[in-house]
């Protein structure tokens, strides 16, 4: 079955304030303290955090009646991590919907639910989650004592082995089931994470030295291949005109200095890391950053349709480290 996956990144946490602030105060050297006082599972952030939420849930169904012809009036799948801060996001875009969600532990973000101060934490059991955001529907393999079953740090291979795994049931659904009809997912998740599935699922290499960067409930539409050697087409990047008219320091491309899991990158946030003249506006017209790691500056992609199979990877220069 054909399948346009819409993914969105949570709104802005209480997390994603707590970095800004300490970035502000200590530089480069905010990592320890921010390990330290960061929420295991934070909630969004009020009031902004809220206030992106409902904007992208108003704009919803505008952007449903703008996806590619063949998606118009496909039927709708909400999925979203277990994670509180992508929960609150999908709650009014499933209000404004009037669907159900299905709620995934595999989606969360990058590092999982820990702090260095209180290790891993199990997280909101399924009862919980189902309590507290009714019409949500946890996975039947979601842990009942919690949906987080490790006392330590995720690490990063282990995010990148589960985005793979992902894109891979993914993929599979999609080439398995009736090839007529056609099928919208939309997946709330996170900023560091979603960048590996996208490279898993845009290039078939988690390693590539490309990152997507997003903003808080920006989307990201693209076309899985619906048999094998078949093109994966991306539609939209880090689209977010429903952020047009909320206060700019608001939404910021938070974590442009590291990842979840400690990857320092090798262009750590300046101010809000979207170097001048190009504005976050700007980056709401299908266009996106891609950070080459190990090369010596960031460089803008626009990306209407990028068609890239895993036989057509993009090279990489040797002398800069980037894709071309």
């Amino acid at each position: 079955m054909p399948t346009l996956l819409i993914l969105v990144r949570h709104a802005l946490s209480t997390n994603n304030v707590l970095e800004e602030k300490l970035k502000e105060e200590l530089g480069d050297k905010f990592k320890e303290r921010y390990n330290q006082e960061k929420s295991c599972d934070p909630n969004i952030a009020l009031p902004v955090g809220e206030v992106q939420a409902e904007a992208l849930a108003a704009v919803f169904r505008d952007i449903l009646a703008h996806v590619p012809k063949p998606f118009l009036n496909a039927p709708v799948e909400l999925i979203s991590s277990t994670m509180n801060r992508a929960l609150h996001t999908m709650v009014p875009i499933a209000r404004e919907l009037g669907l159900p969600v299905k709620v995934l532990p595999e989606i969360h973000e990058a590092g999982g639910c820990w702090t260095s101060v209180l290790g891993g934490q199990p997280g909101a059991t399924p009862a919980q989650i189902e309590h507290n955001f009714p019409g949500f529907h946890c996975d039947p393999g979601v842990n009942p004592n919690g949906w987080w079953s490790k006392t330590v740090r995720e690490k990063a291979d282990e995010a990148d082995a589960r985005a793979e795994r992902v894109a891979r049931r993914l993929l599979d659904k999609t080439r398995l089931t009736d090839a007529d009809g056609h099928k919208i997912i939309v997946m709330v998740t996170h900023g560091d994470w979603m960048q590996r599935l996208l490279r898993v699922l845009i290039t078939g290499n988690v390693s590539i030295g490309v990152d997507f960067k997003h903003l808080n409930t920006a989307t990201t539409a693209i076309v899985l291949p619906n048999k094998e050697g078949a093109r994966t087409q991306v539609v939209w990047i880090n689209r977010g005109e429903h952020l047009d008219h909320i206060n700019e320091r608001s939404n910021p491309l938070h974590d442009m200095g590291q990842d979840e899991c400690g990857n320092a990158s090798p262009h750590p946030a300046k101010d809000q890391g979207i170097p001048e003249p190009v504005s976050p506006v700007a980056l709401h017209r299908g266009q996106t950053w891609a950070e080459g790691l190990g090369g010596s500056g960031m460089f803008e992609v626009r990306l209407r349709e990028l068609s890239l199979c895993e036989s057509e990877k993009p090279p990489v220069d040797p002398d800069v480290g980037c894709a071309q």
